[in-house]
C-alpha cells in the first residue's frame, strides 16, 4: 500500500508540479500551482490506518488516546479555524505525534510486563 501511495503521489502531485513563490506573514514559501483539489489521498489513507489502529488498541486495551488524537487531527484539518496563521495545524500535528508516541510506549510497557513478571516470579 505504501509503494502504491508513493507512486500515486509522484504521478499526481510531483510530476505536474509548478512551483510559485508566495509570501505569508513575511516568510517566503512555495506552493504548487497545479496541486490537485481536495485532501491528499495519502493523508486520508494514513489517517484511516491510524484511526483503525487506535480503535483496535482502545477496544483491546482500553487505551483511547490514539483514537482521540487522530479524530482531533481530522476535525482540525476539516474545519477552518479562526486563526490568522495556518501554523496552528502544526500544533495539532504535534499533539497527534505525542498520541502516537504514548501509544507505542503503552504497547511497549504491555509487551514487556509478562517477560519481567516471568523472570522475577521464579527467583
Amino acid at each position: 500500500m505504501t509503494a502504491a501511495l508513493m507512486v500515486y503521489e509522484i504521478i499526481v502531485g510531483a510530476l505536474p508540479m509548478q512551483l510559485v513563490a508566495d509570501s505569508e506573514y513575511g516568510a517566503l514559501s512555495y506552493g504548487n500551482e497545479n496541486a490537485p483539489g481536495g485532501p491528499p489521498l495519502m493523508v486520508l489513507v494514513v489517517a484511516a490506518a491510524l484511526l483503525t489502529a487506535g480503535i483496535v488498541v482502545w477496544v483491546r486495551e482500553r487505551w483511547p488516546w490514539l483514537t482521540v488524537v487522530t479524530l482531533l487531527m481530522l476535525a482540525v484539518s476539516a474545519v477552518t479555524l479562526p486563526v490568522p496563521s495556518a501554523a496552528i495545524v502544526n500544533a495539532f500535528e504535534l499533539i497527534l505525534l505525542i498520541g502516537v508516541v504514548t501509544t507505542v510506549a503503552h504497547q511497549d510497557r504491555i509487551s514487556a510486563r509478562p517477560a519481567f513478571e516471568t523472570t522475577h516470579s521464579n527467583g
